[in-house]
């Protein structure tokens, strides 16, 4: 779906990785944040991927906003 979400995750609350308004809503550092701690019933991932990963996610992340 190119980051825009399912409707299921819409329901959870899982934004629209492509709209500018949550790219620029967003440092990196917050991103990395939640992907780390987690966010409502996203859980956290934190020790179950490395920083590099998780540095990864968050290009990957960007990279929906760029289309």
């Amino acid at each position: 779906n190119g980051g825009k979400g399912t409707a299921k995750g819409h329901e959870y609350g899982v934004p629209d990785f492509t709209a500018a308004a949550f790219q620029s809503s967003k440092t990196d550092e917050q991103l990395v944040k939640h992907i780390n701690a987690g966010k409502g019933k996203c859980p956290g991932y934190q020790g179950k991927m490395s920083p590099e990963m998780i540095e990864k996610m968050v290009e990957i992340v960007r990279n929906f906003g760029a289309k």
